[in-house]
Protein backbone atom coordinates (compact mmCIF):
# COMPACT_ATOMS: atom_id res chain seq x y z
CA UNK A 1 0.00 0.00 0.00
CA UNK A 2 1.51 3.81 -0.86
CA UNK A 3 1.88 5.60 2.03
CA UNK A 4 -0.07 8.42 1.81
CA UNK A 5 1.48 11.14 4.30
CA UNK A 6 4.70 11.63 2.41
CA UNK A 7 1.88 13.77 -0.57
CA UNK A 8 3.66 17.25 -0.61
CA UNK A 9 0.25 18.98 -1.10
CA UNK A 10 -2.78 18.33 1.33
CA UNK A 11 -5.79 18.96 1.07
CA UNK A 12 -6.12 21.51 3.37
CA UNK A 13 -2.74 23.35 1.79
CA UNK A 14 -3.58 26.57 0.21
CA UNK A 15 -4.58 26.94 -3.20
CA UNK A 16 -1.53 28.46 -4.38
CA UNK A 17 0.61 25.53 -3.21
CA UNK A 18 -2.11 23.39 -5.02
CA UNK A 19 -1.84 24.90 -8.22
CA UNK A 20 1.92 25.53 -8.43
CA UNK A 21 2.53 21.26 -7.19
CA UNK A 22 0.06 20.24 -10.32
CA UNK A 23 0.91 22.29 -12.86
CA UNK A 24 4.29 21.50 -12.14
CA UNK A 25 4.13 17.81 -12.55
CA UNK A 26 4.66 15.48 -15.60
CA UNK A 27 1.00 14.91 -16.07
CA UNK A 28 -0.45 18.21 -16.22
CA UNK A 29 2.75 19.57 -18.81
CA UNK A 30 2.63 17.03 -21.05
CA UNK A 31 -0.63 18.07 -21.88
CA UNK A 32 0.18 21.52 -21.80
CA UNK A 33 -2.71 21.85 -19.26
CA UNK A 34 -2.59 23.82 -16.02
CA UNK A 35 -5.52 24.60 -13.00
CA UNK A 36 -6.79 27.70 -11.29
CA UNK A 37 -8.79 28.27 -8.51
CA UNK A 38 -11.29 31.02 -9.12
CA UNK A 39 -13.16 31.24 -6.54
CA UNK A 40 -14.18 29.38 -3.20
CA UNK A 41 -16.04 26.88 -5.13
CA UNK A 42 -15.08 26.96 -8.72
CA UNK A 43 -11.45 25.57 -10.56
CA UNK A 44 -10.76 26.38 -13.91
CA UNK A 45 -8.83 23.23 -16.06
CA UNK A 46 -7.28 24.90 -19.25
CA UNK A 47 -5.43 23.91 -22.06
CA UNK A 48 -4.23 28.11 -23.05
CA UNK A 49 -3.33 26.20 -26.89
CA UNK A 50 -4.49 22.98 -28.20
CA UNK A 51 -1.97 21.18 -30.59
CA UNK A 52 -1.86 18.01 -32.56
CA UNK A 53 -1.93 15.93 -29.54
CA UNK A 54 -5.38 16.82 -28.09
CA UNK A 55 -7.04 16.40 -31.76
CA UNK A 56 -8.93 13.12 -32.20
CA UNK A 57 -9.32 10.63 -35.43
CA UNK A 58 -6.53 10.95 -38.21
CA UNK A 59 -6.28 14.63 -39.08
CA UNK A 60 -9.41 15.68 -37.22
CA UNK A 61 -9.35 19.57 -36.41
CA UNK A 62 -11.84 18.63 -32.74
CA UNK A 63 -10.18 17.66 -29.45
CA UNK A 64 -10.23 14.05 -29.10
CA UNK A 65 -12.65 12.31 -26.42
CA UNK A 66 -10.11 10.86 -24.65
CA UNK A 67 -8.31 13.98 -23.77
CA UNK A 68 -12.15 15.59 -22.86
CA UNK A 69 -12.70 12.71 -20.44
CA UNK A 70 -8.91 13.08 -19.05
CA UNK A 71 -9.80 16.43 -18.32
CA UNK A 72 -12.73 15.72 -16.62
CA UNK A 73 -11.42 13.17 -14.24
CA UNK A 74 -8.68 16.01 -13.51
CA UNK A 75 -11.72 18.61 -12.93
CA UNK A 76 -13.92 16.70 -11.18
CA UNK A 77 -10.92 15.40 -9.30
CA UNK A 78 -9.20 18.16 -7.91
CA UNK A 79 -13.04 19.64 -6.10
CA UNK A 80 -12.19 17.28 -3.25
CA UNK A 81 -9.53 20.79 -2.93
CA UNK A 82 -12.22 23.15 -2.93
CA UNK A 83 -14.36 21.35 0.46
CA UNK A 84 -13.63 23.86 2.98
CA UNK A 85 -12.19 23.19 6.47
CA UNK A 86 -11.70 18.92 4.95
CA UNK A 87 -9.71 16.37 6.60
CA UNK A 88 -8.75 14.29 3.79
CA UNK A 89 -5.70 12.44 3.79
CA UNK A 90 -7.23 10.32 0.23
CA UNK A 91 -9.83 10.90 -2.69
CA UNK A 92 -10.27 8.57 -5.82
CA UNK A 93 -13.18 9.42 -8.79
CA UNK A 94 -15.68 6.66 -7.77
CA UNK A 95 -17.62 7.28 -10.98
CA UNK A 96 -18.07 9.49 -14.06
CA UNK A 97 -21.35 10.49 -16.49
CA UNK A 98 -19.68 12.36 -19.25
CA UNK A 99 -22.20 14.10 -21.67
CA UNK A 100 -20.32 14.96 -25.24
CA UNK A 101 -23.20 17.14 -26.64
CA UNK A 102 -21.29 18.56 -30.00
CA UNK A 103 -17.79 18.50 -30.96
CA UNK A 104 -14.92 20.96 -29.43
CA UNK A 105 -13.41 22.62 -32.24
CA UNK A 106 -10.85 24.95 -29.96
CA UNK A 107 -7.73 26.76 -30.07
CA UNK A 108 -8.05 26.60 -26.26
CA UNK A 109 -9.66 24.31 -24.01
CA UNK A 110 -11.73 26.02 -20.74
CA UNK A 111 -13.18 23.64 -18.52
CA UNK A 112 -14.86 25.01 -15.05
CA UNK A 113 -15.92 22.20 -12.18
CA UNK A 114 -17.15 23.11 -8.89
CA UNK A 115 -19.10 20.79 -6.09
CA UNK A 116 -22.38 20.24 -5.63
CA UNK A 117 -22.59 18.07 -2.19
CA UNK A 118 -20.85 16.52 0.02
CA UNK A 119 -22.30 13.49 2.19
CA UNK A 120 -19.90 12.32 4.65
CA UNK A 121 -16.97 10.46 2.75
CA UNK A 122 -18.68 11.11 -0.94
CA UNK A 123 -18.31 14.39 -2.81
CA UNK A 124 -20.98 14.90 -5.82
CA UNK A 125 -19.51 17.42 -8.10
CA UNK A 126 -20.31 18.62 -11.60
CA UNK A 127 -17.84 20.02 -14.89
CA UNK A 128 -18.14 21.50 -18.64
CA UNK A 129 -16.43 22.53 -21.11
CA UNK A 130 -16.74 25.78 -23.02
CA UNK A 131 -15.29 26.61 -26.51
CA UNK A 132 -14.36 30.07 -27.12
CA UNK A 133 -17.46 31.24 -28.34
CA UNK A 134 -18.91 30.24 -24.26
CA UNK A 135 -20.57 27.98 -25.72
CA UNK A 136 -21.20 24.79 -23.10
CA UNK A 137 -19.40 21.48 -25.59
CA UNK A 138 -19.39 18.45 -23.19
CA UNK A 139 -20.96 18.53 -19.08
CA UNK A 140 -19.83 15.65 -16.48
CA UNK A 141 -20.89 14.81 -12.88
CA UNK A 142 -19.10 12.30 -11.09
CA UNK A 143 -18.40 11.12 -7.32
CA UNK A 144 -14.95 11.66 -5.29
CA UNK A 145 -14.34 9.15 -2.47
CA UNK A 146 -12.53 10.63 0.79
CA UNK A 147 -10.94 9.14 3.42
Amino acid sequence: MTDLSILKVKFNSPHKEVEEFYNNSLQLKYFGCEIKFKEENLLLVQIPKVTSIHHGGVGADAVNGGVISFLFDLALGMTAYLVKDNQYFFSATSRINIHLKKPLFTNSISMFSKVNQVKKNLIYSEAWVINESDAVCSTANGVLFTK
